[in-house]
């Protein structure tokens, strides 16, 4: 069975780009899933050409729009994504584009269940090695 292949966009929410973490990690998934095209956009490096160059932004948007799929790649710090990225959904709302997201495949149905699956296997796998808590 042929695997259609995807127009995927990455909205790179790392401030370092693409010597980031965060990229590496998509571009391993790019080499699992070749098939698939992906186009990288640098949201948390470009916040304030994307903010103040409406054309920028709705580049951004009409790829999102042409786009099967997003991956929203970022790091986390804290619990929390950082500034510029937010600053982003920020606009999406603000412009009121948020139907362009609307029907796009979530990287959990193209193949993010995989990467979940490795991740659960191995914080299982860890804690099974963890000594067993002893009665006070």
């Amino acid at each position: 069975m042929k695997i259609k292949s995807l127009k995927i966009v990455v909205l790179n929410g790392s401030p370092k780009g693409p010597r980031s973490v965060t990229q590496q990690y998509v571009k391993y998934i790019q080499t699992i899933f070749p098939e698939h095209d992906y186009k990288y956009i640098p949201i948390a490096q470009k916040i304030p050409a994307i903010e103040k160059n409406s054309e920028r932004f709705n580049e951004i948007i009409e790829a999102i729009q042409d786009a099967d799929g997003i991956i929203w790649a970022f790091p986390v710090y804290y619990l929390l994504v950082n500034s510029n990225y937010k600053r982003f959904i920020e606009l999406i709302f603000e412009r009121g584009v948020e139907k362009a997201f609307l029907g796009k495949y979530p990287p959990h149905d193209a193949f993010g269940g995989w990467c979940v699956k490795r991740i659960r296997e191995g914080i299982e796998g860890n804690i099974s090695q963890l000594p067993k808590a002893r009665a006070l």
